[in-house]
């Protein structure tokens, strides 16, 4: 079947606005526990000088790697919590089961990883062709007189848009396998690869429509940050850093849930019996 984009985009905004209170009630918990870690791993690894990219920090690196590790984990109970609310409407998630760590969150953990290392894997190849072909043909356009000093920057632009495409199509088709293991569904990889052909560049609009006006409301969130920041000078002071961390983190579960949404109401839409208005789930 076809996903209607139109369809899909207006249920997500519609189920973030039903929902927002519980939604609210979700974030609370990740985004105060990531903001006071990283103040903590700031002030305890002493991660607050300016880097210097000729001298390894150990700290930094230490503090990279923990912030990575809480990052990953809440993102995976969140997302696995808000997959059910938007699939299982009926059950009651309470914040200590959506933070509880089980097997279902293991095995979403493990199929996150194992997305994201075949996007990597699969995405390496065509970039090389288009780095090699682009650098060619930047190349011999110099070599004829024609282009100039843009030359070079507009051929990595290019690849770079190549690049963010080719991730896209990929990992939206394989992130269906996602919403299973959230939901206990048996599914295979390949499975979910199949349930979204002919829709690849449909699950990218959809998944693109779906955060945008939160991902504008990001930058104009860090854009405040910054302004308040130069103006009254409190960048430095813990009490700003947090309050800005809360705020920023805020607005990334925002978008989290925007796409987890998306994604969650594609699943259901690719699995639904030709002819019926109920999914089917095995």
């Amino acid at each position: 079947m076809k996903l209607s984009i139109r369809n899909v985009v207006f249920e997500v905004f519609r189920f973030l606005w039903e929902n927002r209170r519980d939604l609210l009630y979700m974030v609370a918990a990740p985004v105060l526990a990531l903001s006071i870690a990283g103040i903590l791993l700031s002030a305890v690894l002493g991660t607050d000088a300016p880097a210097d990219p000729k001298t390894p920090d150990p700290g930094r690196v230490a503090a990279n790697l923990i912030s990575f590790t809480l990052q990953t984990l809440f993102y995976v109970m969140f997302a696995v919590a808000w997959h059910r609310r938007c699939l299982r409407s009926e059950e009651q998630t309470t914040i200590l089961s959506a933070l509880k760590w089980d097997r279902r969150k293991t095995l979403f953990l493990g199929r996150f990883f194992v997305v994201t290392l075949i996007v990597i894997a699969m995405s390496l190849p065509p970039m090389l062709v288009v780095v090699i072909i682009g650098g060619g043909a930047s190349m011999g356009l110099a070599a004829g007189g024609v282009g100039g000093t843009g030359t070079g920057p507009l051929v990595v632009e290019l690849v770079k848009a190549v690049a963010v495409i080719l991730i896209l199509l990929l990992q939206t088709r394989l992130a269906l396998w996602l919403p299973a293991a959230a939901l206990d569904h048996k599914m295979t990889l390949m499975e979910a690869w199949v349930i979204g052909r002919g829709n690849s560049w449909r699950l990218v609009a959809i998944l693109l429509l779906s955060v945008a006006p939160i991902m504008l409301l990001a930058i104009i969130v860090g854009a405040a940050v910054s302004g308040i920041a130069q103006m009254t000078g409190l960048a430095g002071t813990l009490t700003f850093r947090f309050v800005a961390a809360l705020a920023l983190i805020f607005v990334y579960y925002i978008v989290i849930a925007a796409s987890v949404s998306a994604l969650s109401i594609s699943y259901r839409e690719l699995r639904r019996k030709p002819g019926t208005s109920m999914p089917y789930y095995a």
